[in-house]
Formats: structure tokens, C-alpha cells, sequence
């Protein structure tokens, strides 16, 4: 038969043996995770010993209750303590009354009550507590915040330094959240989590209209029960400023919800991407699609922008068509459309769009157009006004090289990408020979099939006329070929020679 008052005399002397161990390390960050300590370890910690060098305090999994909680909330010695972990214990609004109340955490920056038991009071206690005028972060994922019918404590603007409030894992639903926000508490944060709760239309709405959210910058309200009303509201809102992320995965919205809400990622995205006072705009790697060239085809930013650059964002013709279509455009002299696969299709909507003779700049690489490709940009509707273009990590292939050489409209062209677009000798000679070699200031052809041939076509030049640069690495060539390409004045004067 397990005695049990012998358990529990080791479990005592075991928490005694921790915590002298602990505070007599003269470590600034004490950590108690597990240990079970339970109310009365908490109140031997608090009123025994002196914790005045102590900046971090580890009290997860250790089974404390509101008693404890409140014996740590009156501890004299916590004065310089930073941070404070409580999570997973059984800490009620009790507890969490305790916590703002006092007096003796005034230093506090980080406070974590992650899966406890706290309601709506206690949470809002906390939120609104004014003495902790430097806290920073406020987690209360996974209480019980909303479970029980609203209070009528009377509620006051947050006026401190709160800027992280996690309140993910609860049961707020749009009358709560209403009242919260009406009160401004949540007029200091910037990073808001409501994920995982019961926030519908009414409380998106709520948050859309609020004109004290404005410091918010990444609002979470994944896997909730807000509709198209709701999600309408939130994308086609005035309000929320600064909002650079939200999130609203797994909620019940219909097509024109989120349709909007593609609008105002487009305003988000913006805000991360444009420079240069708005001329420009980096939406590299953004997994736009189609749809969300649709989104951007209609921003009115678009009107102050000449550089718009689009690597690598999923999107096909279609989605260029959209975005060719736009109002918005008359500004842009620089395209890059770099690893999106619009193909032949695309490369003849550029040619027919007004757009194209706008560019001065236009970077088409590894866009999957080939020999056609080319003949389509050659074609267009429009004089040109190109002086640098890209069609590397393409198969353009000598054919494409002759279809670019009969071009009339690239008598300003002076930079020409054509890597690794499967070009030989063939093509590399008709291009050395050709008139486009008097304007070309740089040339890059490494990767191809440009062998001896091309080489030979290149000394026959004499002195080059414009170009300064020169890119042949990757090709089949020999000894005599680098010999050539080092020895000769020619190339000998070229600011940069690789091959």
C-alpha cells in the first residue's frame, strides 16, 4: 500500500531542494516548467526567498491555482521581472485579477497564460491593467474567455505599450468582440489573433468600421464563422490603415467575398512592395494567379507606377490579358514577368496590348515562349521603345534569333538576354553580323551552342561599337576559341568578358 503523506513529504522537500537550487544559481532566468510545485511551492518561491535579480520566471505545467497566483502578484522581490510564463496551470479570473492589480510587476514585458481557465473579466483585466505599462505581449490562447454571458464590469481604453495580444482558442463571439473594440482595447495592438473563435459577419464587421484598430498590422481570424458580409466588409474597408497580414482561412465566404478580400491583399502586398515613393512595385514570389492579377488590375496605385516586377506568381495569359487590361497602367515603362508561364499566348497579347510600347524594359525569362514567341513581339501593333530585353531560359532557337533580326521596331534595344534559349551557330552568327551588334552595349549568350563559328563572326568585327559587356560562358568552346577571346584587342577592352 503506497503511503501517501511519505509521497508528499518528498514531493515538498523536492520543490525545496528546486527552488534553493534554482535562486541560489544567481541565474536572471528561472525556469520551473513541470515541477508541480503547485500553490503552496508558488508561496514558499514568493515569500522566501529574494527574487530581485530575477528577469525571467518559468512557471508552466506546475498545477497553480488562483491561491499561488496571488502570493506571486504580492511577491517584493519581482520587481525587475521581464518576463512571466504561467502557461497550462488553473488560473481563473481570479487569478488574473490578482496579476493586474498588483503592484510588484511593473518591469513586466512578456505575460503567457496559454490553456488556463480565464473568462472574459479576468481577460479584459488584464488587457486594460495599468500596471504593467511596459507590457509588450499578452498571450491567453486556449482559456475560457466568451464561455459565460457577458459582464457588465465597465471597460477603459488600453493606454499602455500592448502590442501583441493573442487571444486565439476561445469562445469570443461578435458581441463580445464588439463591446471590446467600442471600449478600445485593442487601440495599442498591432499584431491581433483571433483565430479559432466564434466571430461571425457582425464582429468582422465591427473590426472593419473601428477607427481605433488603426495601429493593427497582422490581424488573424482563421477558422471562425464570418460570411460574405463579413468578409465584404473587411476588404473593402477604409479603416486598418496599417494592416500588412490577415488571415481567414476556413470561413464560410462565397466568390464576390473573396474576390474583395483579394483587393485588399493587393493593398497589403503594396504596402510591403512599392519604392521610390510609389514608382515602383516588388511582388516577386506572391502566388498572385490569376485571380490576384485581376485584384491588382484594378488598384489605383497602379497610376503612379513604372516599375512593376512579377517573378514568379503562377499566373498564365489570362492573367496578363487581365492585367494588360487595366485603367492603370499608362505610367509603367518596366515589366518583368520572370517564371510565369504565359507562353505564345501571352507574348501575343503583350503584342497586341498598348502597353508594350510604353516599355522600355521588359524581362520575359523562363515565361515557356518560344520562336512563335518572338515573331508575336516583333509583330506588334506599336513602334517599340525597348532598350533592355530578356528572353533567357527560353527555346528560342536560331529561328527565334531571325525573327528578332527582322525586327524594325528595336532600333533602340541596347541589352539582350538570351541565355540558355537553345541558340547555335546558326544563330549566334546571324546575330554577330547583324546591325543590332552596333547599338547591343551588353550581350549575354552563356548556355547555348555558340561554338567557333560565332567566335570568328565576333574578331571579324574589328572594334565594337557600343558593347561593353559580353557573356559566353557555357559554350562548346575550345582552346583556339578562349585563345581568341583573350588575346585580341577587341575583347581585351570590354569592361566585363566572361565565357
Amino acid at each position: 500500500m503506497i503511503d501517501r503523506s511519505m509521497e508528499t513529504k518528498k514531493q515538498e522537500m523536492k520543490i525545496i531542494n528546486v527552488i534553493r537550487d534554482a535562486v541560489g544559481s544567481g541565474t536572471d532566468h528561472l525556469d520551473f516548467s513541470y515541477e508541480r510545485m503547485g500553490d503552496e511551492g508558488v508561496i514558499l518561491l514568493a515569500r522566501t526567498r529574494d527574487l530581485s535579480h530575477v528577469r525571467g520566471l518559468n512557471l508552466s505545467w506546475n498545477e497553480i491555482g488562483d491561491t499561488g497566483l496571488k502570493a506571486l502578484a504580492q511577491c517584493g522581490t519581482l520587481g525587475n521581472l521581464r518576463t512571466l510564463i504561467l502557461d497550462s496551470n488553473q488560473i481563473t479570473c481570479a487569478g488574473a485579477q490578482a496579476l493586474a492589480e498588483s503592484k510588484a510587476l511593473s518591469e513586466l514585458v512578456h505575460l503567457t497564460l496559454l490553456n488556463n481557465q480565464i473568462g472574459e473579466r479576468g481577460a479584459a483585466q488584464l488587457i486594460q491593467s495599468k500596471q504593467f505599462p511596459k507590457l509588450h505581449t499578452l498571450i491567453l490562447e486556449k482559456n475560457q474567455i466568451g464561455v459565460q454571458e457577458l459582464s457588465s464590469d465597465s471597460l477603459a481604453p488600453v493606454s499602455g505599450n500592448l502590442k501583441i495580444l493573442n487571444l486565439r482558442s476561445n469562445s469570443i463571439g461578435d458581441d463580445l468582440l464588439g463591446k471590446w473594440i467600442s471600449a478600445g482595447l485593442f487601440s495599442t495592438v498591432s499584431h491581433l489573433n483571433l483565430g479559432w473563435n466564434q466571430v461571425g459577419s457582425a464582429g468582422a464587421k465591427a473590426l472593419a468600421s473601428s477607427d481605433s484598430l488603426d495601429q493593427i498590422e497582422q490581424l488573424l481570424l482563421d477558422s471562425n464563422e464570418i460570411g460574405n458580409a463579413g468578409a465584404l466588409a473587411l476588404g473593402q474597408t477604409s479603416h486598418l490603415k496599417r494592416l500588412r497580414e490577415l488571415y481567414l482561412f476556413d470561413n464560410p465566404f462565397r466568390r464576390d467575398g473573396e474576390v474583395a478580400l483579394q483587393g485588399l491583399q493587393i493593398k497589403q502586398l503594396a504596402q510591403k512592395g512599392l519604392y521610390d515613393n510609389g514608382k515602383g512595385l516588388n511582388l516577386n514570389g506572391q502566388r498572385l494567379k490569376n485571380k490576384g492579377l485581376q485584384a491588382l488590375a484594378c488598384a489605383e496605385f497602379l497610376a503612379n507606377v513604372e516599375h512593376l516586377s512579377l517573378r514568379n506568381n503562377h499566373f498564365d495569359h489570362k492573367g496578363l490579358e487581365t492585367l494588360l487590361g487595366s485603367p492603370h497602367l499608362k505610367n509603367l515603362r518596366s515589366l518583368n514577368l520572370m517564371d510565369n508561364r504565359i507562353g505564345n499566348k501571352g507574348a501575343f497579347i503583350l503584342s497586341q496590348s498598348p502597353v508594350l510600347s510604353q516599355l522600355t524594359r521588359l524581362n520575359l525569362e523562363k515565361t515557356g515562349i518560344n520562336a512563335l514567341g518572338v515573331l508575336a513581339l516583333t509583330q506588334a501593333k506599336s513602334s517599340l521603345s525597348l532598350e533592355s530585353l530578356n528572353l533567357s531560359d527560353n527555346v528560342i532557337g536560331d529561328k527565334g534569333i531571325q525573327y528578332l533580326l527582322r525586327s524594325k521596331s528595336l532600333n533602340g534595344l541596347n541589352i539582350l538576354f538570351l541565355s540558355n534559349a537553345q541558340i547555335g551557330n546558326t544563330g549566334g552568327v546571324a546575330l554577330v553580323q547583324s546591325g543590332l551588334m552596333d547599338q547591343l552595349q551588353e550581350l549575354r549568350l552563356g548556355g547555348n551552342r555558340v561554338g567557333k563559328p560565332a567566335i570568328i563572326a565576333l574578331t571579324q568585327l574589328g572594334k565594337f561599337t557600343s558593347l561593353k559587356k559580353l557573356d559566353l560562358r557555357r559554350n562548346p568552346l575550345d582552346d583556339e576559341d578562349l585563345l581568341l577571346l583573350t588575346d585580341l584587342e577587341s575583347f581585351r577592352s570590354l569592361e566585363e568578358l566572361r565565357f
